[in-house]
C-alpha cells in the first residue's frame, strides 16, 4: 500500500511538472509544436493534444501577422523609429533609422543593447578619450535617452538635420524618433 501511494504521489509530481512545462511552452511566445505534443502526450493528454496543438498554432499565426503588421506600420512612417524595452534592448527599428545612421546599420537589430549600439557608435565615429571618458559619454548618453528631455536637433552622419524626440513607454521602454528637419535648417542659414 506505501508503495502505491508513492508511486501515485511520483505520478502526480510528473504530471504536474509536464503540465508546467507545457505551459511555458505555450507562454514563451512562437510555440514549438512538436514539443507541445511530446509533453501532451507523456502527460496522458494525448488526446487533448490535437485540441491544445491547434489553439497554438492559431495564436502562433495571430501573433506573427500582428507583428508583421507592426513592422509594416513602422515602415510606412516617414519618421526614423526605433523601439527599445524597459532593459534597453532594441525591440524594433525602421529603414529610416537605420539610414540616418549608416555605420550603425549593421547593429540596429533585435536584441542589441542601447549601450553597446553607443559603445560602437563612439568608436566607429571616432569619439576619442580615455576609456574612463569613454564610459561617461555612454553613461550621459543613456541618462539622456532615458530622460526624454527637449529634443535636440542634430546632424546626423547622413548628411541630415534630425529633430532627436525621445518618448518613454508606460511599460518602461523608449520610443525615438528622428524626423527631417534639413530643409527647415537650409531656409534658416544652418
Amino acid at each position: 500500500m506505501h508503495r502505491d501511494v508513492l508511486i501515485e504521489r511520483s505520478s502526480l509530481i510528473v504530471f504536474g511538472a509536464a503540465v508546467a512545462v507545457a505551459a511555458l511552452v505555450l507562454l514563451r511566445g512562437p510555440v514549438d509544436i512538436r514539443a507541445l505534443e511530446v509533453v501532451l502526450t507523456l502527460v496522458g493528454l494525448g488526446g487533448a493534444s490535437a485540441v491544445l496543438i491547434r489553439q497554438a498554432q492559431r495564436q502562433a499565426k495571430e501573433a506573427a501577422l500582428r507583428r508583421e503588421q507592426l513592422i509594416e506600420a513602422v515602415e510606412s512612417v516617414t519618421e526614423g523609429f526605433v523601439l527599445f524595452d524597459a532593459q534597453g534592448k532594441l525591440i524594433v527599428c525602421n529603414s529610416r533609422y537605420r539610414a540616418a545612421y549608416p555605420m550603425l546599420a549593421d547593429q540596429l537589430k533585435e536584441g542589441a543593447s542601447f549601450a553597446h549600439i553607443l559603445h560602437v557608435a563612439a568608436e566607429r565615429y571616432g569619439q576619442t578619450g580615455t576609456p574612463e571618458q569613454m564610459a561617461n559619454w555612454v553613461e550621459f548618453r543613456v541618462k539622456r535617452h532615458l530622460a526624454n528631455d527637449k529634443p535636440p536637433i542634430l546632424k546626423l552622419s547622413d548628411g541630415c538635420w534630425y529633430r532627436i524626440s525621445e518618448h518613454g513607454t508606460p511599460s518602461g521602454g523608449t520610443v525615438k524618433l528622428l524626423t527631417d528637419v534639413s530643409e527647415l535648417k537650409e531656409r534658416d542659414g544652418a
